[in-house]
């Protein structure tokens, strides 16, 4: 079941992103608006509101956590709210595969005209900012475009890392993706320049001429051992 839903929504997605850039154009503002807001200011100390969104703020936190999906056990769940939970996960786990392919295939059109080889003689690896201000880079630069949108977007610290990957055949060498692990057993490949494969496919659809070494993010790194399977 889940597979055919993900392949309904792949469908779908592919027109999706086809269609994006004409939706954006429609939600562009044509004129000023009459009227302009602060909407930052120091609430007032007698403020009615503001006792209730700190109450509000405090419980959130402490059940919800940083926008992770509320797992509840099945006794909690009603026969009435259960079809709203499973639909919630449903369409956060689609819309996290359309954000996914959508940036492979932007990454990977950007890499046809951003691309630029570091020096043979020393492989830099550049900042995210270091990459926009030289307009390009290799693809250890252009992947952290796709590693810093997914985490803007809202995947998780724990979901998405930058991916090292060694080439089986002596004329390569490293390459650099982003891994989301959807699936802590076969997580998803986003490769910035198509070395690997096009668009968005999982580790265990990739052949074996490529063999992940090691995964890290901004906070930690981990070495990648190969297991027999069980």
């Amino acid at each position: 079941m889940r597979s055919s839903r993900q392949l309904v929504f792949f469908l779908f997605l592919v027109f999706s992103v086809s269609c994006f850039g004409g939706l954006l154009q429609g939600f562009r503002r044509n004129s000023e608006p009459s009227i302009h807001y602060s909407f930052f200011e120091t609430p007032s100390s007698i403020d009615p509101w503001s006792q209730r969104i700190k109450d509000w703020q405090a419980r959130q936190h402490s059940k919800e956590g940083a926008g992770k999906l509320l797992q509840v056990s099945s006794d909690k769940i009603s026969k009435k709210s259960a079809s709203l939970y499973e639909e919630y996960k449903l369409i956060r786990e689609n819309h996290k595969l359309i954000l996914a392919y959508g940036i492979s295939k932007w990454i990977q059109t950007q890499a046809n005209l951003h691309y630029i080889p570091d020096d043979p003689a020393h492989d830099n690896w550049a900042t995210l900012s270091e990459v926009l201000a030289k307009n390009g880079d290799d693809c250890d630069g252009l992947e952290l475009l796709v590693f810093w949108f997914l985490r803007d977007v809202g995947f998780g610290e724990d979901e998405v890392f930058h991916g090292i990957f060694e080439s089986q055949d002596p004329r390569d060498d490293y390459h650099m993706v982003t891994l989301w692990f959807e699936d802590p057993n076969d997580p998803w490949i986003i490769d910035p320049t198509g070395a690997i494969t096009l668009g968005l496919k999982r580790l265990s659809q990739i052949s074996d001429d490529w063999k992940p070494i090691r995964v890290f993010n901004n906070k930690r790194e981990f070495t990648v051992r190969a297991r027999e399977m069980q």
